[in-house]
């Protein structure tokens, strides 16, 4: 199995990064999965380049396929307005709809933690 961890931070340093990077090496070391984790901070200028999934270069086109093969996605985001960022909602439109349930969405279920890491 594939964990996935995305931090949606878009600046450094970053407190959620952290709480994902922790989370996905706690999960791969108690549970012997295969994990790594992508910054939105590094990928979003990559997938900011394209639109529509079609119009990815092979480096754009490598992130989404590593979130669509995980089996397990740790996603991370600070809140902005109530929402989690653009380079994270940027980054569902571009994955297919392929492996999604049957209503071809999906949501992030918001949890306000406050982190003191």
């Amino acid at each position: 199995m594939k964990i996935l961890g995305l931090a949606g931070n878009v600046k450094r340093p970053s407190r959620t990064a952290s709480l994902v990077e922790a989370t996905v090496s706690a999960a791969t070391a108690k549970l012997g999965l295969d994990g790594r984790t992508i910054e939105l901070v590094d990928a979003a200028p990559i997938l900011f380049k394209a639109l529509r999934s079609d119009r990815l270069d092979a480096e754009g086109r490598a992130i989404i396929d590593a979130v669509e093969a995980a089996d397990v996605l740790v996603v991370g985001s600070p809140v902005y307005r109530a929402s989690y960022t653009g380079a994270l909602k940027h980054l569902s439109i571009l994955s297919t709809t392929a492996h999604l349930p049957e209503s071809g969405s999906f949501s992030l279920p918001q949890a306000a933690h406050r982190c003191t890491a």
